[in-house]
């Protein structure tokens, strides 16, 4: 059955203007798609980032460019090879998602081996606006966890300054879109001490990013530089790519590797960990519960089953805190075994569409 699509621009007029130091922005635009296949519709949407030279035109361009195969019934492995990474793709591979959890009837959240309704923190924005304004912005909004504080060169300190004192005990994460050099970089770096920054995004130009290693070393915030890939000039994106070979006695015994951006290795080093000191089969190691930590933000994610709860309440007696993710990675792997030769693979439960086959 062929599908049909309509595709729309949609512009929603903000209540104020929102300010970062690359402009001012007055409206939300959004580009929607609604993807009919019999009575069953699935839906997305996604904002152009002329960061990276889109706009709602060229973003519609994309879509329509693929109108017939879409139409035709391509499916999101196909999408993902025929469109890059962007505003085009993300809004038709959404659309994909809802329209084929509501052909089978299995959830979304299902058909991704997740829980439904898992809370996720996200921050809420404060706008450049003077002192006396991000203050009285910032104090609307006191109450929720995490804050993003948008500045740029012109200062920032006051403006920090400001939002803290009107939200106390909120986490506040920094970002000056680019705009900093690297000796105002270290000048703030006891004004953000002062006011608690846990996180302090893209502060250098994106080709300016090589100080940033340097800077951090010296400073107490850690800083996060523009790690996706930058499409002007091909350069890579930062990530923790881990394929992995695991030899035993000089001989090959294991391949693992997964997908997570910064849980990559803490996902490939557990399947490691579960089979050699754990004893467990390889499918037994990937499906068994995780556990993963990073800089920011500080907390231990685990997943259901990792820990009893009173391992929980010894270690947080001992200052650890704990989020609940319903999902970490989805590993791969194939496993020589040892005493017959034989090969063993096993697909991540989190991941159900995968499969472990031979010839």
């Amino acid at each position: 059955m062929l599908r049909q699509l309509i595709i729309e621009e949609r512009r929603f007029p903000l209540a104020v203007p929102f300010r970062i130091s690359r402009g001012v922005k007055l409206n939300a635009d959004v580009v929607t798609v609604a993807m009919y296949q019999g009575d069953k519709c699935g839906r997305g949407e996604a904002v152009p980032y002329a960061r990276y030279g889109e706009s709602v035109a060229s973003v519609i361009e994309q879509m329509e460019q693929l109108r017939p195969q879409l139409a035709s019934g391509m499916g999101r492995d196909e999408l993902l090879a025929q469109l890059p990474a962007g505003a085009a793709r993300n809004a038709l591979d959404a659309a994909m998602w809802d329209l084929e959890s509501q052909l089978s009837g299995v959830p979304v959240w299902q058909r991704l081996a997740r829980t439904p309704g898992t809370a996720v923190v996200t921050a809420l924005t404060v706008g450049i606006d003077t002192p006396e304004q991000m203050g009285v912005a910032a104090a609307r909004i006191a109450g929720v966890g995490l804050i993003k504080v948008k500045v740029d060169a012109d200062d920032p300190a006051a403006r920090i300054d400001a939002v803290r004192r009107a939200a106390p005990h909120a986490r506040l994460i920094v970002d000056p879109n680019e705009s900093w050099t690297i000796d105002l970089l270290r000048d703030m770096q006891g004004p953000l001490a002062r006011a608690r920054v846990d996180l302090l995004e893209q502060p250098l130009p994106a080709d300016a990013d090589d100080a940033l290693s340097p800077a951090c070393q010296t400073g107490p915030v850690w800083c996060a530089g523009v790690i996706n890939a930058d499409r002007a000039t091909g350069s890579a994106c930062e990530g923790a790519m881990t394929p992995t070979l695991v030899l035993r006695d000089g001989k090959l015994f294991m391949l693992t590797g997964s997908p997570g951006d910064g849980t990559i290795i803490s996902t490939t080093m557990e399947s490691i960990v579960n089979v050699i000191d754990f004893g467990m089969n390889l499918q037994q190691s990937i499906n068994a519960p995780r556990m993963h930590q990073q800089w920011f933000p500080q907390t231990v994610f685990v997943e259901p089953g990792l820990m009893t709860p009173q391992t929980r309440q010894t270690l947080e007696a001992m200052g650890h805190t704990f989020t609940l993710r319903d999902a970490i990675g989805a590993d791969e792997a194939i496993m020589i075994n040892p005493r017959n030769g034989l090969l063993e693979g096993a697909n991540d439960r989190r991941r159900p569409a995968g499969l472990a086959a031979g010839y």
